[in-house]
């Protein structure tokens, strides 16, 4: 490995940090390879993290510049891009999602569907494919106390209480379960 150049794929961004000619320099391009941002720095890690954090806050900026929740066209577009991407088991929570009566489901139903051992791992996963459809369609997304997004708001909201389960039901969006009507995903 090179200790004086790092490319790395960051959210569908590439980020290049590099010594070049005695001078630490790092580069952005977005996903259709448009250079976003150049700077300079005093290392390597330094710039990586720079680079990052530009990503990430154009994210944000994109969701708060939002006027309205996303249509569902917007989502189609969103999920034709990542769904070529996404393990059986991301497919299979959203389909038991969709399904779900009034498509409302548990962690616990989520982890039967995926065949997680766990709430708490189809929590993970269910926020991690939630967190690729953000990354395709920012949208204002609620914080956890620590500053962290609830990537899983990109697909649901928290509904009721379950009386059964003890636990919170995600309620899909009605814009995903019309995303995936129009793309025929569990026909």
């Amino acid at each position: 490995m090179d200790r004086n150049r790092i490319i790395e794929n960051y959210r569908r961004h590439k980020l290049l940090a590099a010594l070049h000619n005695g001078t630490y320099k790092g580069r952005c391009w977005n996903s259709d390879g448009v250079l976003l941002r150049e700077i300079t720095g005093s290392g390597i890690n330094e710039l990586l993290v720079a680079l990052r954090d530009f990503v990430d806050l154009s994210f944000i900026q994109k969701a708060n510049g939002r006027e309205t929740d996303p249509e569902a066209s917007e989502y189609v577009h969103a999920f034709q891009r990542i769904l070529g991407e996404l393990p059986d088991s991301y497919l299979t929570m959203l389909k038991a999602h969709y399904i779900a009566p009034s498509r409302s489901i548990t962690a616990t139903q989520l982890a039967t569907a995926g065949n997680y051992k766990n709430w708490s791992s189809a929590n993970l996963h269910y926020g991690l494919l939630g967190k690729r459809l953000y990354e395709e369609l920012p949208i204002r997304l609620p914080m956890r106390t620590d500053g962290t997004l609830i990537y899983t708001c990109a697909l649901a909201t928290e509904g009721d209480l379950s009386q059964t389960e003890k636990q919170w039901q995600w309620k899909m969006r009605p814009e995903v379960a019309a995303a995936i009507d129009y793309l025929g995903l569990f026909n």
